[in-house]
Formats: structure tokens, C-alpha cells, sequence
């Protein structure tokens, strides 16, 4: 076993990211409490665990730090974070935020 970062080319990146900011994921703060309760644990939320969230944008901010993932790219992947309510999947973000800021 190991730890991995998976670059994948353009076009799935772009499919990711799609799929992340598509209805699956949106417009969950229109939501009660209730209804978001619901959600966060129902099959469309978790077809991309948060773990796996939480890497896809970890992942992505390494490869566009290095120069190998377009910015906008990765901007595109972090703009789901909006819906996004799992403190696991925002962390790699919050960390993003904190390497920009010493630079």
C-alpha cells in the first residue's frame, strides 16, 4: 500500500468537475435542515465519498502548484466546494488557502 496522487488528463479533470457542480451536488443550501439531512445521506451525495472529494481537490492543487493541471482547472473542481457541508472535504481547501498565503 501507498499513498498516491492521480493526475488525470483534461478531459476527465474536466469531467469531475462537471460532475461535482452538476445537480447531484447543487443548490443544497435551498434546503431545511431536514431535507439537507436527507441528502448528505442519500446515494447521489455519496457517490463520490468525502474522502475521495477531499483528495480530488487535494490532488488537483498539487498538480497546478507543479505546473502540471491548469489553474483554472482546478478552480473549476474547488467551485463545487460552495454546496459542499463535510469539514473533510473543505480541509485540503482551507490548506490550499494557507500555502497561497505564504507565498
Amino acid at each position: 500500500t501507498g499513498y498516491y496522487r492521480v493526475n488525470y488528463d483534461i478531459v476527465n479533470w474536466r469531467k469531475i468537475a462537471q460532475y461535482l457542480n452538476s445537480q447531484k451536488y447543487r443548490n443544497i443550501h435551498v434546503l431545511n435542515r431536514a431535507q439537507i439531512a436527507q441528502y448528505l445521506n442519500s446515494q447521489k451525495y455519496r457517490n463520490i465519498h468525502v474522502l475521495n472529494r477531499a483528495q480530488i481537490i487535494n490532488d488537483a492543487f498539487h498538480f497546478a502548484i507543479e505546473k502540471e493541471l491548469e489553474f483554472s482547472v482546478f478552480w473549476e473542481l474547488a467551485s463545487y466546494l460552495r454546496q459542499e457541508r463535510d469539514y473533510i472535504a473543505w480541509y485540503p481547501m482551507l490548506k490550499a488557502f494557507e500555502f497561497l498565503s505564504k507565498i
